[in-house]
């Protein structure tokens, strides 16, 4: 059995994202409308974000729980590795390197299962100077998800890849 090689996906992006008041433990009373998020430069591609996400396992869509080493075996398809900053095109995007050793999910990749999701822990605040919106400081990652349809969008999935038991075509 083989594994799969993904290089160069992006993991994450900085700008702005739409969240439900519930995902963001916020009362906003008995409105469910999303809120505005915003992740800056300086908070995705700090050294230690970048730094957090280093090793991290890949899943098949986000688990139920919280990642941790007494259920990590449980959920962990590959791992994430060489994470950086892109350049040109893509200097608003947190890429990696993927090794997903998991056959059931590399036959879904390569069936078109490309997006990813980040899960990752951070501190939300009031953005300083636009009411009702906030922003996202000390981004710590937890894990990268293999998904159907990210929040990041399509620009946020896996794009160049090697095949089965990695060797190069």
């Amino acid at each position: 059995e083989g594994y799969l090689i993904l290089l160069n996906c992006p993991i994450a992006r900085t700008g702005w994202y739409e969240y439900l008041p519930g995902e963001l433990g916020i009362d906003s009373g008995s409105s469910e409308a999303p809120i505005p998020v915003y992740r800056s430069e300086d908070e995705v591609f700090s050294p230690a974000s970048v730094a957090s996400f280093e090793g991290k396992p890949l899943t098949n869509e986000h688990p139920p729980q919280w990642l941790e080493p007494s259920n990590i075996n449980s959920y962990m398809k590959g791992v994430v590795n060489n994470v950086r900053r892109g350049v040109g095109d893509e200097s608003d995007l947190l890429l990696g390197d993927i090794i997903v050793y998991d056959p059931a999910l590399i036959s879904q990749i390569e069936a078109g299962k490309r997006e990813l999701s980040s899960g990752y822990d951070y501190e939300c605040v009031p953005h300083p100077t636009e009411e009702g919106k906030f922003i996202q400081q000390c981004i710590r990652g937890n894990h990268v998800a293999a998904v159907t349809a990210g929040r990041a969008g399509s620009r946020v999935a896996a794009k160049d890849e090697k095949p089965e038991g990695g060797k190069k075509s």
